[in-house]
């Protein structure tokens, strides 16, 4: 992945991201996911190993949690879009944008981010709006208990 700042380029050192395609394998090393498949397993399923396409954006991407906090990190600061293009992609607080959402938490804190996920794993990407504090956090999608309490206890410490 490239930034843009002032017509120069140079890479934002995403070394551990990846779009797999159709490839079921990922690159290791990585967490296990498992999964009941929407209720349709009596015992839980190791998914770790999938053809990720069928949900495409959804799930297709993979990338380490320290990846994405450098890419919302500058994306947040500034270092990735023109203003423009910022302004249509991040919301005024409650609001949701181009991809990106915010909410505000209980001790005042507004964050902003995305999530995603696919069988046996759900990630949450939060930053403040300035971009200085950001955090990513990976669950088991079926037994997580949303990331609304993990973002309450990284940002309202």
């Amino acid at each position: 992945m490239r930034r843009s700042n002032g017509g120069s380029s140079a890479p934002l050192g995403l070394s551990a991201t990846s779009l797999p395609g159709t490839a079921a394998g990922i690159p290791r090393p990585h967490a296990l996911g498992y999964s009941m498949l929407f209720g349709g397993s009596p015992t839980p399923v190791e998914t770790t190993e999938l053809n990720p396409s069928w949900g495409g954006a959804a799930g297709e991407m993979i990338s380490t949690t320290a990846d994405l906090t450098r890419f919302y990190s500058a994306l947040m600061r500034g270092k990735l879009l023109p203003q423009a293009e910022m302004d249509e992609m991040v919301p005024a607080a409650g609001g949701a944008g181009l991809g990106i959402g915010s909410v505000k938490l209980s001790c005042g804190v507004t964050v902003w981010g995305h999530t995603g996920g696919i069988h046996g794993s759900e990630t949450a990407a939060l930053t403040t709006r300035d971009g200085r504090h950001a955090a990513v956090f990976n669950t088991n999608a079926d037994w997580a208990e949303g990331e609304r309490p993990l973002a309450e206890a990284e940002f309202c410490r």
